[in-house]
């Protein structure tokens, strides 16, 4: 398997290559991907595009679209239910858009993605499996996380 990382900097890039000597890195804006067309069987964009302004959405999705395989794999994540709109005008995460899975779902297929499969996760600090079980039960806490599987239309 030949992984290949990409981010807007040097500095994380820094630390990836120490902390992943093997894989590739490149410096990128996600808008401009440095590739080419079908490139790559998988594709990751996990807890990337809230941080994306919301003009710049669909040409990213629209680049991750074009260097992924026919036949590959695009696996994105974003956060839900985080309460984004009681934390302003503190943002301390950084996040610029606050979504949902319609909306996600819309963008995607707008870009010419197919969504397959969706998993909603609960975050927790600590216990995780025992919490996850719980609340799939119980339902205490609202899933906080989307995780969809897609393939190009």
């Amino acid at each position: 398997i030949e992984w290949t990382g990409t981010d807007i900097t040097k500095k994380t890039l820094n630390k990836l290559k120490k902390k992943f000597g093997n894989w590739n890195f490149k410096q990128t804006k996600l808008d401009k991907l440095p590739f080419k067309k079908n490139a790559f069987d998988v594709v990751f964009l996990l807890e990337v595009l809230e941080h994306i302004q919301p003009h710049q959405t669909f040409k990213v999705l629209s680049e991750v679209n074009r260097v992924l395989k026919k036949t590959g794999t695009f696996i994105i994540s974003v956060p839900v239910n985080e309460g984004l709109e009681e934390m302003f005008p503190s943002n301390p995460n950084a996040h610029v858009r606050v979504y949902s899975e319609d909306l996600l779902r819309f963008e995607l297929e707008q870009t010419g993605f197919q969504v397959n499969r969706v998993r909603k996760l609960t975050a927790f600090p600590n216990h995780y499996v025992v919490k996850h079980w719980i609340n799939s039960l119980l339902t205490f806490r609202k899933p906080n996380n989307l995780i969809l599987f897609c393939s190009k239309e």
